[in-house]
């Protein structure tokens, strides 16, 4: 329907302009003055000499702002490269180097040199101002977005409006989303999973409502009552933030909620379960996807419970696809006969910024080929193990970290959990298990190891137990496996 997000938003401008386009508590746009403020600072960003297929640096301000300013780079047809204001100035710096960019934008200026465009300066009863433009292609680049780096050093993804648009389509039919929608997203705009939450509802007609996250509830909640929020986009370690501290508050709004989505990281079993005590008459939703492939596929884990390691169906633009070592598709797949899996589709990325060998190995004539290991059950249910590089091979067993993680959380006292593969001169690799524990809890390893035998095969069980202040996590709550086997090694 549209080829770009700003077109979409532009037509909803005249169809619908006094519907809410976006809030934060402090600004809020209708459609109407989103558009006014969009044109607005592209001429401002047009003056400091941005134009089309220059990259723009854009500082992530958690705000409505932000969002018009993202627009704006997007009517210019420039590249909208998004980072985290905690980033340091070498990265930073290294970020500038790589994709050229020719302004900055943000709260402040740095010692960068490039020009600047203050995003506290959009307003949203600004004067309308006037700009000769023209939306930009389908298939125009759209934005750099930088990996969290789970696995080494980020990288930059290449997204075109194709991508953004099917993106968009993904998320809104995942989540059976109705016009009327008001989602609040107290997620990370600076990467993938929030910005691309914001697409789906603009693209849609709908209301983004932008949090600063979730640690501080009363004006998180307050929020829900000043916009009248009936949707929800959260992380895991978003959620379990407001299941340990504003779960009373969150059920006040059980028949306001229509869905949560969540997504990033894996759901446990047990937090799924809580969530639908809490929720019981909203669709939960948990989303699979990466940077490189986005919310391929859904599981409305409330409508179907129980499936452990399913990830569900795959959305309206995603194809699945279970593939071998050598990238040969697999006719038939299961839980004995696994593969990786593999996407095609409009939403698949045109590959890394200035990196062609690394693309190459990756996608293949339009298939994304991830180290995911899973398969497809007869109903067409698609199920996610863990990342082959993660799987631990003990003397011929293949444990999934993830399975010793689920049963190590249902115990009491247990906060947060990691599991990783460390090597042995006997049988090649061991378990061994990180644990945090509330401040409260007065379990020992030996307790954790003795619970754990009871629910859990011999050779599965960990090798070692060693309590922790705190596992290393990305901001969206990844868990850095690889950072937990550095530190494994060095205890030897």
């Amino acid at each position: 329907m549209f080829q770009s997000i700003v077109e979409a938003v532009f037509y909803y401008a005249e169809n619908t302009p006094e519907a809410l386009f976006a809030a934060d508590g402090r600004q809020v746009y209708t459609y109407a003055q989103a558009k006014n403020a969009v044109i607005g600072a592209a001429a401002r960003l047009t003056d400091l000499g941005v134009s089309r297929g220059d990259c723009v640096m854009v500082e992530c301000t958690q705000n409505a702002a932000y969002c018009i300013c993202k627009l704006a780079i997007e009517l210019l047809g420039a590249v909208f490269v998004p980072f985290d204001r905690k980033i340091s100035e070498d990265r930073k710096w290294e970020m500038r180097e790589e994709t050229g960019a020719v302004c900055l934008a943000g709260l402040r200026t740095d010692a960068s040199g490039l020009p600047f465009f203050s995003i506290p300066s959009i307003n949203p009863a600004a004067a309308p101002e006037y700009l000769d433009y023209e939306f930009p292609k389908a298939g125009d680049r759209a934005e750099i977005l930088y990996s969290t780096g789970t696995t080494g050093k980020s990288k930059g993804v290449e997204l075109t409006h194709r991508n953004n648009t099917a993106l968009a389509a993904n998320i809104a039919s995942g989540v059976g989303m109705k016009p009327g929608n008001v989602e609040i997203v107290p997620v990370a705009l600076s990467h993938s999973h929030g910005l691309r939450t914001l697409y789906a509802n603009f693209y849609n007609g709908n209301a983004a409502v932008i949090a600063s996250g979730v640690t501080f509830l009363k004006p998180f909640f307050k929020l829900f009552e000043s916009y009248y929020v009936n949707a929800m986009d959260l992380v895991p370690s978003a959620w379990r933030i407001l299941c340990e501290h504003g779960a009373d508050s969150l059920q006040k709004y059980q028949d306001q909620i229509r869905y949560v989505q969540l997504g990033s990281a894996p759901l446990t079993d047990e937090d799924k379960r809580t969530l639908q005590e809490l929720l019981p008459k909203s669709r939960l939703y948990n989303f699979y996807g990466s940077t490189e492939s986005g919310r391929t596929c859904t599981y409305d884990f409330a409508a179907y419970p129980g499936k452990t390691s399913c990830i569900g169906k795959p959305v309206i633009n995603a194809e699945v696809l279970i593939t071998d070592n050598e990238h040969r598709i697999m006719e038939h797949s299961s839980s004995e006969q696994t593969g990786y899996l593999s996407f095609r589709g409009p939403m698949n990325m045109t590959g890394y910024w200035k990196n062609q060998d690394l693309t190459a190995s990756v996608l293949i004539n339009g298939i994304f080929y991830t180290r995911d290991i899973g398969y497809i059950d007869l109903e067409g249910w698609v199920y996610m193990l863990g990342r082959d590089d993660d799987i631990i091979n003990c003397g011929g067993v293949k444990i999934n970290p993830a399975e010793i993680e689920e049963i190590a959380m249902k115990i009491e006292g247990i906060a947060d959990c990691g599991c990783v593969g460390h090597s042995d001169p006997v049988s090649g690799q061991t378990p061994w298990l990180f644990v945090c524990l509330h401040p409260d809890a007065s379990i020992s390893e030996e307790d954790i190891t003795a619970r754990l035998a009871k629910e859990t095969d011999r050779e599965k069980l960990p090798k070692r137990i060693l309590i922790i202040d705190e596992l290393p996590r990305t901001f969206n709550g990844k868990l850095l496996r690889r950072v937990l086997k550095e530190t494994a090694d060095k205890m030897d």
